[in-house]
């Protein structure tokens, strides 16, 4: 029987942890301190001009985050929304509301923001989206868009994925973003950028469409099986199946150079000109523009659940703080000491052979030799 390790400060501090010791402490953390996660916060970080990398303390505890043009917006576990940052548009002092859900809205499963206005993608399947003037056609949902299960916007349209895996897109389409390829199949992810949209087929291949400049559209044949996308200004990002990412497009800020010993991901997202991408550890990677500390991620985000991107702003779910997390080492790592002062005077007590275990023949011959253990 081994002993356990302890989980030290620094590690946490220096992201060392591997997968899965980010898993095993976890659990002992949860199991030490309570249930894990449920202090997880928004942190947002580039851009601020309007208050939308300053979110207020949400102490429910969030599920997802979504941010740019101006504001942001963070959907805690009861599908309530909460949002901050302007309720105008370009700095003119207009009231559009984008950070104040309807008071009718209902619970929702996932958020996107555009360009002054939000979406909202509520448990029942129904699209509702608010805000600004309405010029492109955004907020008018389609009568026959039916239950959907996935929403994404950007700038100033929306794309849809229905229940049904098929897609559906609309509001402003001078590059094309809104048609839909009719060759397109069903669907298991969407993603909106700028001038553009995308959608992953059930198969995995990667479908993009609208703009074409600077080879957006054009996904490299290599990508392969992918199981989310994300575009940006002229670039797009992949995650493949084997959870490695892929870039392309334009590359003027090096926004498709994906950083060399980048581990395992489970999501990726894209700003303006710069990419991200979510380890399985929770450690955030960021590359390319930084015109306002889009890439910079901040030292002390560790344990992220979730990211999100757009315009010159990043958006992650911390699962907790830093002092959250800890204190939960700090707990965790006392029930291990206890755990292994208990081994260590079981292993003395009845170890007989000096294997470094309790076997049941040494517990017999204790038993039978020596009697009960004098510990």
């Amino acid at each position: 029987m081994k002993f356990a390790a302890a989980i030290t400060a620094s590690e946490i501090r220096s992201h060392r942890f591997a997968a899965n010791s980010i898993a095993t402490f976890l659990a002992l953390a949860g199991a030490a301190a309570g249930t894990a996660h449920a202090g997880s916060m928004p942190r947002v970080w580039g851009q601020n001009n309007l208050g939308e990398a300053s979110p207020p303390q949400i102490v429910e505890g969030v599920t997802a985050v979504a941010t740019g043009g101006g504001h942001s917006l963070a959907l805690l576990p009861d599908g309530s929304i909460r949002g901050w940052g302007a309720n105008r548009f370009n700095g003119i002092n207009f009231n559009y509301g984008q950070t104040v859900a309807p008071s009718d809205l209902g619970p929702c499963k996932a958020i996107a923001v555009g360009n002054y206005f939000s979406v909202a993608l509520r448990t029942d399947g129904i699209v509702r989206a608010w805000g600004g003037t309405d010029s492109y056609g955004w907020k008018t949902i389609p009568t026959d868009l039916g239950a959907c299960k996935a929403i994404a916007c950007v700038q100033s349209h929306i794309v849809a994925l229905r229940e049904s895996g098929t897609v559906r897109a609309w509001g402003k389409n001078d590059r094309g973003q809104c048609a839909v390829p009719s060759t397109l199949g069903a669907c298991k992810a969407i993603a909106a950028g700028y001038y553009n949209s995308g959608a992953i087929q059930a198969d995995g291949t990667v479908v993009m469409w609208g703009n074409v400049n600077e080879g957006v559209c054009t996904v490299p044949s290599d990508v392969g099986a992918s199981t989310a996308i994300a575009i940006g200004e002229y670039h797009g990002l992949a995650l493949r199946e084997n959870r490695t990412v892929q870039a392309w497009g334009l590359n003027s800020d090096g926004q498709c150079n994906v950083p060399a010993g980048i581990g395992a991901c489970t999501a990726v997202a894209a700003g303006y000109r710069n990419s991200v991408a979510l380890q399985v550890d929770g450690v955030v990677r960021a590359w390319g523009g930084n015109t306002a500390g889009e890439s910079n991620v901040p030292s002390d985000l560790i344990g992220v659940t979730s990211i999100a991107a757009a315009t010159y702003n990043v958006a992650a779910v911390q699962a907790k703080s830093f002092i959250e997390l800890l204190s939960d080492a700090n707990a965790a790592n006392a029930a291990l000491t206890a755990q292994n002062v208990a081994l260590t005077a079981q292993l003395e007590c009845g170890d007989l052979d000096g294997d470094g275990e309790v076997a049941g023949p040494d517990l017999g011959l204790m038993l039978l030799n020596y009697g009960p253990c004098s510990h």
